[in-house]
């Protein structure tokens, strides 16, 4: 498949793994690429602070990343045919594999998870509502008013879960020069983020892709976090 690439992993969870990023999944890879996303996620405990105290509790953001795109590929094939199938979705006239997009998230929702992740985002969100020019510098670097109205209301409301897409917002600003593929990606993005959308796109499809991502992501967390802090729970 062109604008493709695998990548292999060995996840204690379910083992060896090949994982293919396609489409714009891919152009998203090209820029944890740049950035050398994958080596800082290595040194990032998915647990943060509480990996601290459960020293079972060590595994990496970047474990919990592929584990979650891995698992996009099983939903694929278990939901493949029925009414719940990933498919593909059409975003102004554009075609977009579901698969692709669903990674896609994932991909953009950890950029921006910090060292200790909800611990150090905790923190950093109640020193943005406090110094009221970090708070404007971070808003002003953000120049999609959607968004700028997003990220200001997760500020305003203190919801520190939703922060780090905040930073990753803001990274993929600093960090993606082609003015092309920035628009492309903010309007993938904010199909995640937000409720209402100006773009043309099939809503049921939409919400159903990410409905999947959500429960992928749950599962994810289940079975890693039970995997090593050997909680009760089996995920079959």
């Amino acid at each position: 498949m062109d604008n493709s690439r695998i990548i292999e992993a060995n996840l204690s969870v379910v083992g060896y793994v090949k994982i293919n990023f396609y489409g714009f999944a891919n152009e998203i890879l090209k820029i944890y690429d740049k950035t050398d996303e994958f080596a800082r996620q290595k040194n990032i405990k998915h647990l943060g602070v509480i990996s601290e105290v459960f020293e079972s509790s060590s595994h990496t953001r970047y474990e919990y990343l592929l584990l979650q795109c891995f698992y996009t590929d099983i939903a694929e094939k278990v939901y493949k045919g029925d009414s719940n199938t990933i498919g593909s979705i059409s975003v102004d006239g554009k075609k977009y594999f579901g698969n692709s997009i669903i990674k896609a998230w994932f991909l953009l929702s950890n950029f921006g998870h910090t060292f200790m992740t909800i611990g150090d985002e905790k923190s950093l969100i109640q020193f943005t509502k406090e110094r009221k020019g970090f708070r404007n510098k971070l808003i002003s670097d953000i120049l999609d008013n959607d968004l700028k109205i997003y990220c200001e209301k997760v500020i305003r409301e203190y919801d520190y879960r939703e922060f780090h897409h905040v930073l990753s917002v803001w990274r993929i600003y600093k960090t993606c020069r082609n003015k092309q593929l920035l628009a492309k990606i903010l309007k993938i993005y904010k199909l995640f983020l937000l409720e209402e959308h100006t773009v043309k796109v099939d809503v049921d499809k939409l919400n159903q892709l990410k409905y999947i991502a959500r429960f992928i992501r749950e599962v994810a967390i289940v079975s890693i976090d039970g995997h090593y802090t050997h909680l009760p729970v089996n995920i079959s």
